[in-house]
């Protein structure tokens, strides 16, 4: 019975020392496929980051979004612009990229800069203008910045208040309002709430 279990207990070790050698040779299989994958990126990520630059190149400064311009070079000192100012750093913080990534990044910031404009302009809106006492030169250019922001917060009804007085600043109003293509129409308001004194706009928005 004692060589029995003696032979049983050899079995074991011998079967758990077989698991192990398979595990291990499995898990150096795994390693030395990762270093192989390994040893292909690096020399890619080494080539990114150690490649030359150029004055006028594209890059970005580590930690960074925003594309720079290579302004400057002096040896290992690279000097680029952030927005309005100018700062000198190790080429080795730096990543060149390309003028396309660079658009890519100046068309998103714009449209979200515009984003910005437009929900402002919005908020900030006012859907009756009085001009009343402005000269003819001046109405027109606050009424025409008035009706672009209208037409930008996409506003589909403004009123306009310029008075009666002699008739001309009604006139050139209407003028101008007949050569904008958004407005769908313009007209006198109703006679209790200041008749042709006022002018309402309907906007296509």
């Amino acid at each position: 019975l004692r060589q029995e279990l003696e032979n049983y207990r050899h079995e074991q070790i011998n079967a758990l020392s077989d698991e192990e050698l398979r595990i291990n040779a499995k898990i150096d299989k795994l390693q030395q496929k990762k270093d192989k994958q390994d040893k292909k990126e690096k020399p890619a990520q080494n080539e990114q980051v150690n490649q030359e630059l150029a004055i006028g190149d594209k890059v970005k400064l580590e930690g960074q979004s925003t594309p720079s311009d290579v302004l400057a070079i002096d040896g290992n000192m690279i000097t680029i612009n952030l927005g309005l100012l100018k700062t000198t750093v190790h080429k080795d913080r730096l990543q060149k990229i390309s003028r396309n990534e660079a658009r890519k990044f100046a068309r998103a910031t714009t449209s979200s800069q515009t984003a910005d404009w437009q929900f402002e302009t919005k908020i900030n809106f006012r859907t009756q203008l009085d001009i009343r006492g402005k000269r003819g030169d001046e109405a027109m250019i606050i009424l025409r910045d008035y009706i672009d922001d209208a037409i930008v917060s996409q506003i589909s009804k403004v009123t306009i208040l310029h008075g009666k007085g002699n008739g001309i600043l009604r006139k050139l109003i209407r003028e101008y309002l007949a050569t904008v293509d958004l407005i769908h129409k313009y007209y006198d308001e109703h006679i209790q709430f200041g008749g042709d004194g006022i002018t309402v706009v309907e906007l296509d928005v």
